[in-house]
């Protein structure tokens, strides 16, 4: 296969001798748009509006929740951090079986476990299960 050889082509630069005020008249005789800023304006004021007082019942201020309404004292929950380890699959298993069969959750059994060997562990924190802990007692 014979290549034809190609033109070359020269570079095309811009006119750098047109103002600013031709540009203008060109765009606008093309229907080029012009970008105009936005003038901000300040929101309209309402209007004061002059009240008689004694035509209006008195009013009380608000001094908080009535002790009707005021929820019930929650128990303060124990500190927790998470932690993560690495145990052979087949335990991890077993014990999410366990956990399922006494509807109770892993945390329930490592916590029983470490009081087992000796840690010093609070018995607010032995909950067999706080997802249901925390609705048994928010419903009685």
């Amino acid at each position: 296969m014979t290549q034809s050889a190609r033109p070359v082509f020269h570079a095309i630069t811009p006119r750098t001798d047109v103002s600013d005020e031709e540009l203008a008249k060109f765009a606008a005789s093309q229907g080029v748009r012009t970008l105009v800023k936005p003038v901000a304006q300040t929101p309209p004021v309402a209007p004061q509006i002059a009240q008689d007082a004694s035509k209006e019942s008195p009013r009380t201020t608000p001094s908080g929740p009535s002790p009707e309404k005021q929820p019930a004292a929650k128990k303060i929950a124990p500190a927790l951090s998470r932690l993560s380890v690495w145990i052979p699959a087949d335990v991890h298993v077993a014990l999410n079986i366990r956990a399922a069969e006494e509807k109770s959750s892993n945390q329930y059994f490592v916590l029983k476990g470490l009081k087992a060997i000796g840690f010093k562990i609070d018995d607010a924190h032995l909950v067999p299960d706080l997802r249901h802990a925390a609705t048994k007692t928010s419903r009685s």
